[in-house]
């Protein structure tokens, strides 16, 4: 997201109770927020030991820096399928189409070009099923005027990095034209159970629009709304898909999911509040495949990555 775009979000997001400022070298930033009155509702719906299905995360730990100076504006995060211990992210809008591969420790195993792909404004990778096989979904989906007739998805299939490749081809392109006219969106979630594609939009007044892709037509359809996600700007699916996480600046939460449910059933039950360490603008998380952990990335020159441990829930 553009600077002055951002500024504005920041006083938005403070309006909110989303997100509330910092100063971190003298600039404002991003911080994680107080629990609010809706936090507490969707942590603790009754009293009869509801808290006690969400799982708890741990504080923020680096488990290393982003050092790569073509890596400046981390917008996307999700764990590799294939790779043990890898993520794959991405610059945000102004980058050629490339994807880069960091280790646990946060340096780069492999930069990626992405043939058959424009860069216009991607804002969000997500890893699931195509064909059978692992693949990397890349959400050019950005769009702050909110005029884009379409946005646009590139499936490629996730490469192995022995050895690192340079480049990957795009298996599909999906061109999606949401039902109710232009949105602008970060957040890409991925079902890796049947591929099923899921954008959360991102809004200044904090009600985001959870969409479903209907890909035979071409159509992003409006399934339910969710208040109090002022801005959010990335989201995860456990590998077994269990977990669902979506992330603004200044928080995130989780949402545990039943088996034979759906992305959208589980993003409608209980909302479980997830750690942020303070970020100037942290735009990514990523659950680690296990759901034993996730990631967090912020924009900007030599970022942390933070690490933050998940505990199940206690049974009841």
């Amino acid at each position: 997201m553009p600077r002055t775009l951002l500024s504005i979000a920041l006083l938005a997001c403070a309006a909110t109770s989303g997100c509330s400022p910092s100063s971190t070298n003298g600039k404002s930033a991003p911080a994680p927020a107080p629990a609010s009155p809706d936090d507490d509702r969707d942590a603790a719906a009754s009293a009869d030991g509801a808290v006690s299905s969400c799982p708890v995360a741990g504080k923020g730990v680096v488990a290393g820096t982003v050092t790569h100076p073509a890596l400046l504006e981390a917008s996307g995060l999700t764990a590799s399928t294939l790779t043990p211990g890898v993520l794959w992210t991405h610059n945000d809008s102004g980058d050629s189409a490339r994807i880069f591969a960091l280790r646990a420790d946060a340096t780069l195993a492999a930069e990626v070009k992405v043939a058959g792909a424009d860069a216009n404004d991607w804002e969000a990778i997500a890893a699931g099923p195509f064909e059978g096989a692992p693949a990397l979904y890349i959400g050019d989906i950005g769009d702050n005027p909110k005029s884009r007739a379409s946005v646009t998805i590139y499936i490629v299939r996730e490469p192995s990095l022995t050895p690192p490749p340079t480049s990957v081809t795009v298996a599909k392109r999906l061109d999606l034209t949401y039902e109710d006219g232009p949105h602008d969106a970060e957040a890409l979630l991925v079902d890796p159970t049947d591929g099923t594609i899921v954008i959360a939009t991102k809004n200044l007044n904090g009600k985001s629009g959870i969409y479903v892709a209907d890909t035979r037509r071409s159509v992003l359809t409006l399934a339910t709304t969710l208040d109090g996600l002022p801005w959010v700007t990335d989201g995860s699916v456990s590998k077994d898909g269990r977990l669902v996480a979506l992330r603004t600046y200044g928080t995130a939460f989780v949402w545990m999911r039943a088996p034979g449910t759906t992305l959208v059933d589980a993003l409608q039950g209980t909302r479980c509040p997830l750690s942020l360490e303070g970020e100037p603008q942290g735009e990514a998380i990523a659950l680690a495949n296990d759901g034993s952990s996730y990631f967090t990335l912020s924009e900007k020159k030599d970022q942390p990555l933070w690490s933050f441990t998940l505990t199940p829930p206690t049974p009841r």
